[in-house]
């Protein structure tokens, strides 16, 4: 069934108004061969027509692959959350008894602890143990190994989230031990020369 027919099944137009377009449509067609004007002006209504169905087709595929960039976004955010989850469940090495506290800064304002042995306390210092985030349980700061925590400050470079809260580089203590000794050494000799 013709778009004609629809329309006047739907009774949108009468079937006197659809006889009077198709026959302006054959005359103008027939003009089309005898007068070079018509003939350009048929013929850029059609390209104006074809021009707008490929403006059209060009947009839905823009939209197309921006949705689909955004779904394949959104599952590698959750294909790296699930990995970052799996990393701090399977390698994480907190001890239930520890009874001695490590504070620490989660977000650069409160502070907050989690249970350490002496052990796990040194390891903190040395930059071998790291404390991360668990987003299931904000008050739960699972301790990993250096090597996971890594991957993990990788991910949170992907997601633009953060998952590590604490990971000292030992590199930063021997500067910072450094500069102690020599804020010592400064202090002595002022001691000296006020004596």
């Amino acid at each position: 069934m013709s778009l004609r027919d629809q329309l006047l099944k739907a009774g949108v137009v009468s079937e006197d108004r659809a006889k009077k377009v198709e026959q302006d449509k054959k005359k103008t067609k027939h003009q089309a061969y005898r007068d070079k004007d018509v003939k350009a002006k048929l013929d850029a209504e059609k390209k104006a027509q074809q021009d707008a169905i490929l403006a059209s087709e060009k947009a839905q595929k823009a939209k197309a692959q921006e949705s689909n960039q955004e779904v394949s976004l959104k599952q590698q955010r959750k294909a790296l959350r699930v990995e970052a989850r799996r990393i701090i469940d399977q390698k994480r090495v907190n001890v239930e008894k520890a009874n001695d506290q490590f504070n620490f800064s989660s977000d650069g304002k409160k502070i907050r602890y989690v249970s350490v042995t002496a052990e796990q306390r040194k390891q903190l210092g040395n930059g071998n143990l790291a404390i991360c985030r668990n987003d299931r349980d904000g008050f739960d700061y699972p301790l990993i190994p250096k090597e996971n925590a890594l991957r993990l400050v990788e991910i949170e470079k992907l997601m633009d989230e953060r998952w590590v809260y604490l990971l000292i580089d030992p590199q930063e203590v021997v500067d910072n031990a450094d500069e102690w000794a020599a804020w010592d050494a400064y202090e002595a000799e002022l001691a000296k020369e006020n004596k």
